[in-house]
């Protein structure tokens, strides 16, 4: 991990100079010592550690995300949000400010092809929006023209460090609960608005299954960190959409199916899994309340087939959650559980 410690150079300057210095280290194949003794003879003026972060910066416009790169190396950093050029956004303790990063046409068009190794599909004209997970574990959407106005926009979510426990989530009469619901293979689903928790909540949850249990785990990106046990991970690509996943897990003899978020017609394969058979399964869910969740499971349901009996598909859904968690942000940034009802109630 590099260093983070605030910058001694202007912005203005630094990015001027990794200009100048950028074609000359581009073809030096020597070492790190005889680079610094390059930056230091285009910019004598520069002290050690001046000519260090210009390096730094130059290196990262080589092989690394650019400009971008310093706020990678901050671990205060939870979300940085590119929106085409200009200064960098960014989110500290659930609060989002401007950071002293400014990206040009050159610096923003670096980033996106980048960042273009890691996303499915490779963003361009034909496939403009497209996600993916760097080798850090980060997650980013990246979305060009002719979608995105005034673009490309970038949002990079930051993989927390360590393993997030549940009682750092919840209260420990909650967390008792939750605790409960797991051993007892209660089917759980977790809701609340995007940046809410709802993740990070699942990973703690997941955490406490028992690890004689065979759990198969399905996303659309795979941003779940590994937890121990016999777990079973499945990710949705060009030729297997997460429909094509739920619909596999079942003949891989799960004990729990969980499925990281549910946003299309995959609602109704879930739902098939949870009333069949398989209990102690899990997801989550873009909904601010039970009700609305309820709502959104039938709209996503129909997705799936034009002629679902919506009657009959409701009573389904009323009977395939035990509990539904609802996570939120706080107003100090902290994501916490805020209620924890059965799937029936309104809340």
């Amino acid at each position: 991990m590099r260093s983070t410690q605030t910058s001694r150079l202007h912005r203005g300057e630094l990015a001027a100079l990794v200009t100048e210095l950028h074609p000359l280290l581009a073809v030096s194949d020597q070492g790190r010592s005889h680079q610094l003794a390059i930056v230091s003879a285009t910019a004598p003026w520069l002290d050690h550690h001046e000519a260090d972060e210009v390096l730094r910066a130059v290196e990262a416009r080589l092989g690394g995300f650019g400009e971008v790169e310093t706020l990678l190396d901050d671990t205060t950093v939870t979300d940085i949000l590119v929106n085409g050029p200009g200064p960098v956004m960014v989110e500290r303790n659930g609060r989002l400010s401007v950071s002293d990063v400014v990206l040009d046409r050159d610096g923003v068009r670096l980033l996106v092809d980048r960042l273009g190794r890691w996303c499915r599909p490779r963003p361009d004209a034909q496939r403009p929006i497209s996600h993916g997970v760097l080798p850090t574990g980060d997650r980013a959407t990246v979305v060009v023209a002719p979608v995105a106005i005034g673009g490309p926009h970038v949002a990079i979510r930051r993989l927390r460090s360590g393993q997030v426990t549940l009682s750092q989530l919840a209260e420990p009469a909650v967390v008792a609960r939750l605790g409960d619901a797991i051993d007892g293979g209660l089917s759980i689903l977790i809701i609340g608005p995007t940046g809410s928790g709802k993740t990070t909540l699942l990973a703690a949850m997941l955490a406490l299954v028992p690890a004689d249990e065979r759990v198969v785990v399905l996303e659309d990106v795979a941003e779940l960190p590994t937890v121990p046990g016999h777990v079973v991970r499945l990710e949705s690509g060009p030729t297997a959409d997460l429909r094509a996943l739920v619909a596999a897990s079942l003949r891989l003899r799960p004990d729990r199916v969980v499925v990281g978020e549910v946003r299309g017609g995959e609602a109704l394969d879930l739902l098939h899994a949870l009333t069949s058979g398989h209990v102690g399964g899990m997801t989550t869910l873009h909904a601010s309340s039970a009700a609305e969740a309820r709502r959104r499971l039938l709209l996503l349901s129909g997705q799936a087939n034009d002629r679902v009996e919506v009657d009959v598909v409701a009573k389904h859904w009323s009977n395939a959650f035990d509990l539904v968690v609802t996570m939120a942000r706080q107003s100090d940034g902290q994501r916490r559980v805020v209620d924890v009802c059965h799937f029936g109630e309104s809340s």
